[in-house]
């Protein structure tokens, strides 16, 4: 992400899902430079809506990119929360308003890349009260 020249082959603090940019030459810099660009989309793993303020809400991280749906789960395949907006989260609750029970639930992301490339990112949460 045009940051300094690094030796060690891991980064830290790269977050968000973004396009970042890596490049790679050799040491003696008389090499071409390789260029990859990559995304990180993130989802926390839980998320406790029991009113203390703080992770109320089960929504990722998702900037720059289009067309999004999140699709919430439960263990019977029940469709929990669906949004097409990537600032709007699940407040544990079912569709009908009342409080979902504790446990792990499945989602998925679909949206499309800057470029149109099709993103499908899929994983578990627990929820916990």
């Amino acid at each position: 992400d045009n940051g300094p020249w690094v030796l060690d082959s891991v980064f830290s603090n790269v977050t968000g899902c973004e396009d970042h940019v890596l490049k790679v030459r050799e040491l003696s810099g008389c090499s071409n430079i390789g260029v990859v660009e990559f995304r990180i989309l993130e989802y926390p793993r839980f998320f406790t809506p029991n009113g203390d303020g703080e992770n109320e809400f089960f929504r990722g991280t998702a900037v720059g990119i289009k067309d999004y749906e999140l699709i919430i789960f439960n263990r019977w395949g029940e469709v929990m929360f669906k949004s097409t907006d990537p600032t709007e989260g699940w407040d544990g609750n079912h569709p009908n308003g009342k409080e979902a029970v504790e446990g792990v639930y499945s989602w998925s992301v679909f949206a499309k890349g800057q470029n149109d490339e099709p993103i499908l990112k899929k994983g578990q949460l627990t929820l916990f009260r």
